[in-house]
């Protein structure tokens, strides 16, 4: 099918199960009840998109744009996001139980805020600016990922894992860090930003 039929395709269908979704391209707007499960979507243009009340269980999306899309009320189970451009999303507005990983992912500007995000994966993402303000990311694992400017306030870090994160500064006053992992020089960032001198 061309892009013009697999978007036509994807606007008069309400259940998909084991489709490969490729060249949608939707600009603004909305779609509302939609269900995919095990879906695969490639190439896909969803910017600035309203997913109202939608399911996603165990799906991927690769090399597809997502910036500004709201999932509102929208259940993200098992879905993988690789290569794609996912700016200016807040994420907090999907269903409870958001459970999603990232893989070159861009993700700046993005708002997880209160959300329960416990073993998730930020592979080699670029999530500068980002808002963790209050999510549990415990266990979570920041490899190769840029964060920089993005905050974290009463965040949950119980064993996470950013000893292979870049450009983030955390503080153990006001989140919580048992046993998570950080890079020597986090730590010795941290450290001087207490007034302590560290001798290398």
């Amino acid at each position: 099918m061309s892009s013009e039929a697999d978007t036509q395709h994807f606007l008069d269908n309400d259940y998909f199960e084991n489709d490969g979704v490729s060249g949608v391209m939707i600009d603004g707007g909305h779609i509302a009840d939609k269900e995919f499960y095990k879906c695969e979507f490639e190439r896909c243009h969803f910017k600035n998109l309203e997913f109202i009340d939608c399911v996603f269980e165990d799906c991927t999306f690769a090399h597809s744009d997502l910036t500004m899309s709201k999932p509102i009320q929208t259940a993200m189970r098992g879905v993988k996001f690789r290569d794609c451009k996912l700016m200016g999303m807040n994420w907090a507005e999907a269903s409870p139980g958001v459970d999603v990983g990232f893989e070159q992912c861009t993700l700046s500007y993005s708002t997880f805020s209160g959300l329960s995000l416990q073993k998730t994966r930020f592979i080699e993402c670029t999530a500068r600016e980002a808002n963790f303000i209050e999510a549990d990311l415990s266990q979570a694992k920041f490899k190769g990922t840029s964060l920089l400017g993005s905050r974290f306030l009463c965040t949950n870090l119980t064993g996470a894992d950013f000893s292979e994160a870049l450009d983030y500064y955390i503080s153990p006053v006001d989140n919580t860090v048992k046993k998570a992992r950080f890079s020597v020089q986090a730590a010795v960032a941290i450290a001087e930003s207490f007034g302590i001198i560290v001798v290398q």
